[in-house]
């Protein structure tokens, strides 16, 4: 769509985040942030920086180097960190790492924590973190290989190395939390700020 000043820019090439915007009538364009992730991450750590402000810091980086290179444009930043163990967890870089993370995590509880910003011309607008607690049932060694043989290496593109849309569901005993707040985005409250910024009619 052509730029305007009124352009909501997702600064993520999620195609989940993509998908939620575009089911809820979200006019948007993609321009991903390309941050360095992990280097943010260590930073923070290094700086005494709890787990669960992580997200937040992650949300503000991506939307804020988009907002720099696009003036007058509204810019969408967003970020979800799992917590488990107390430690953070980054996306599982192979199949078997998913596997051997999903061990440790069945029959545990483990919190994602979601964070969006909203940014014009490096100012923050709104922002908002969001939790959800789950817990794994104690599902055996043969219904995992049989879930990692059905999702092949999608389950590296996600954090927790399930997507609760489709057969990771089946992983669960209790999903306490909003079901956007899960899939990566805080929708109701940014519905809420895009029509407080005229971005939706309210």
């Amino acid at each position: 769509m052509p730029r305007t000043e009124q352009t909501l820019i997702l600064a993520s090439k999620s195609p989940v985040r993509h998908e939620i915007l575009l089911e809820a009538g979200i006019l948007h364009e993609i321009m991903a942030s390309e941050i360095d992730e992990d280097a943010i991450k260590t930073h923070l750590a290094d700086r005494g920086l709890k787990p669960n402000n992580f997200a937040a810091h992650l949300a503000f980086a991506k939307a804020d180097k988009v907002s720099r290179n696009v003036p007058d444009a509204l810019v969408l930043g967003a970020d979800q960190t799992l917590i488990f163990n107390d430690e953070i967890y980054s996306k599982p870089k192979t199949v078997a790492d998913a596997k051997a993370r999903l061990k440790d995590m069945r029959g545990r509880w483990h919190h994602l924590q979601t964070a969006a910003c909203l940014l014009k011309d490096g100012r923050v607008l709104w922002q908002v973190t969001a939790k959800a607690d789950l817990k794994m049932r104690s599902f055996s060694d043969d219904f995992l290989d049989s879930y990692l043989e059905s999702t092949k290496d999608t389950v590296c593109e996600t954090v927790g190395g399930y997507r609760i849309e489709d057969k990771g569901l089946q992983l669960f005993e209790r999903i306490e939390g909003d079901h956007y707040t899960i899939l990566g985005l805080p929708l109701l409250s940014l519905i809420h700020a895009l029509q407080d910024w005229d971005y939706l009619t309210s």
